[in-house]
Parts: C-alpha cells; sequence; structure tokens
C-alpha cells in the first residue's frame, strides 16, 4: 500500500465527539429556544386578535342592540296594550307635576 491509497482517517475518538455534541447541544438548544419563542409570539398575536375582533364585535352589537331589543318587545306585547300602558305613565307622570305646581303655588302665596 503507498501512501495515496490511504486517506485519511477521521480521529473518531471519543473527546472528540463530546465536543462535537457540546458545541451541537448549546446550538440545538437555541433552535428549540427560538422555535418556542416563535410559538409564543404566534400564541400571543392570536390572543390579541381574538380580543379585538371580540371588541368589535361587543361594540358593533351595542351600536345595534336597541333595535333587535325593541322589535323583541313589539312581537310579545300586543300595540294595544302597550299604547295603554304608555298612555297611563304619562298620565301619572303629568299628574305628579301639576300636584307639584300647585304645591309650589301655594307656598308662594
Amino acid at each position: 500500500m503507498s501512501n495515496d491509497d490511504m486517506a485519511p482517517v477521521e480521529n473518531d475518538e471519543p473527546a472528540d465527539r463530546a465536543e462535537d455534541a457540546a458545541q451541537a447541544g448549546p446550538q440545538q438548544a437555541a433552535r428549540e429556544a427560538d422555535g418556542e419563542w416563535r410559538q409564543f409570539i404566534r400564541s400571543e398575536a392570536e390572543k390579541w386578535r381574538r380580543r379585538k375582533d371580540d371588541q368589535e364585535a361587543t361594540l358593533n352589537a351595542a351600536a345595534s342592540g336597541p333595535k333587535p331589543m325593541l322589535a323583541s318587545v313589539v312581537e310579545q306585547l300586543p300595540i294595544n296594550r302597550m299604547i295603554q300602558s304608555t298612555v297611563r305613565f304619562i298620565k301619572k307622570e303629568l299628574d305628579l307635576q301639576s300636584a307639584k305646581n300647585r304645591k309650589k303655588r301655594r307656598k308662594g302665596s
């Protein structure tokens, strides 16, 4: 065998493998930490998007809230009863105001 036929043999001693593992360890740990960090950022961004969507939905519901509520009340009560109760309420308020006005006039006299 000549020297040309002999390929250089890598030193495959346990110490060399330990060094390679030690160098790969921090790199592997950094890659895992980076992946975990990216996943954390994604999950936080998704939470913020959901909150924003929920807030917008709440605002939209609040803006359109009275219309459906009024429609459901009208559907549940007959119109005549609703008108009668409104008239009674207005009469009651007017009677209270007129009574207060009479008391004020009596005190002023």
